[in-house]
């Protein structure tokens, strides 16, 4: 009898994740030994209430309006799906985003199920779920930029701060310039579709992203549901941020303002994308500790801790949401993760 063997790619993936684990908690046991990270001081953001539950609720609402703007989208493209069934989805996404490493998992869920909802359309309105996730993005890069040019100054080693208000103001920039080349340069001089269409005839692969791409177009003949989308991006990420800033007053840290945070907090966002470990323990951490400190606060660790323990929730209620979905429909079958 033949002991069965792991493949080489299963083995990667084993080694990987555990490579990953090593990381996130090795980035946490020294964040705690600098007491940068103290579980103390999130406990005692609980005896303000009204600030550090407020702020959570904050996030959890975001969530709701993060389906509500999905949901737009999904009816611009002429898919008629119920505002309970999208709230759903979203919510199982959220459940997966901190299930799996990295906040994109979720993404392939609902395209999962989605599917059984739009038949020849699928590869058009995959498209406005990678088209919601390039609208979060592109609030949050637009909110950093904004509080950067209102004057907010960061306190770093000389070339540091500088050379981060450069990367903020280009991705500010390239935001503008992506929406400005999507929404006004025509088809017929469109040359990013025109490069799709030529590999497309020698790659098959190309064809799907040339339909997202295709996707993210058709939005240009519904400005009244890009606007509101938009308007509802920039809503959740300045709630976002307001709700950071109320984690780090009710730990103490009253002199850091509003603006501040968001010049801060959507970098950190931005780094808990990446896919080491689930709902960005670990990286966010280090990222918002980093960060904050840079405009004169020592506890972005502990408020991403309590931003966290938000996204934990919402995931939860997601989680008991799937529960009850997956028994009436079947259950998806996600990519491996990249190592």
């Amino acid at each position: 009898m033949t002991t069965p063997t792991k493949s080489p790619s299963a083995t990667r993936r084993v080694l990987t994740t555990l490579v990953k684990l090593g990381l996130v908690f090795g980035l946490l046991y020294v964040l705690a030994q600098r007491g940068f990270l103290s579980l103390k001081e999130t406990a005692n953001a609980y005896d303000h209430p009204l600030l550090t539950l407020g702020g959570q609720a904050i996030i959890v609402g975001c969530a709701v309006l993060s389906a509500i703007r999905w949901w737009v989208l999904l009816r611009a493209t002429g898919v008629e799906l119920t505002l309970w069934r999208t709230l759903r989805l979203s919510l199982i996404g959220n459940f997966f985003n901190i299930a799996l490493p990295g906040a994109v998992s979720g993404d392939f869920v609902k395209a999962f199920y989605i599917a059984k909802d739009v038949d020849e359309r699928r590869a058009r309105v995959f498209g406005t779920i990678f088209f919601d996730r390039i609208l979060g993005i592109s609030a949050l890069a637009l909110v950093c930029a904004a509080a950067r040019l209102s004057g907010v100054t960061f306190e770093a080693p000389p070339g540091v701060g500088e050379a981060l208000a450069v990367f903020i103001y280009a991705l500010g920039g390239g935001v503008l310039a992506f929406y400005t080349y999507l929404l006004l340069v025509p088809d017929d001089k469109d040359l990013a579709l025109r490069i799709a269409v030529a590999l497309e005839a020698r790659v098959k692969a190309v064809g799907a992203l040339k339909e997202f791409y295709l996707g993210m177009r058709q939005f240009r003949s519904h400005p009244g549901a890009l606007l509101a989308a938009m308007g509802l991006s920039a809503a959740i990420h300045i709630s976002v941020g307001l709700a950071c800033a109320f984690f780090a007053w009710a730990m103490g840290d009253n002199a850091l303002t509003v603006t501040q945070v968001y010049a801060t907090a959507p970098l950190g966002f931005l780094v808990t994308a990446v896919p080491v470990s689930p709902a960005g323990v670990g990286t966010g951490h280090a990222a918002f500790l980093f960060l904050f400190k840079m405009v004169g606060s020592a506890r972005g660790a502990d408020v991403f801790t309590l931003f966290a323990l938000a996204q934990f929730f919402t995931g939860g209620i997601g989680g008991l949401v799937y529960l009850r979905f997956k028994g009436k429909e079947p259950a998806p079958t996600l990519p491996a993760q990249a190592g």
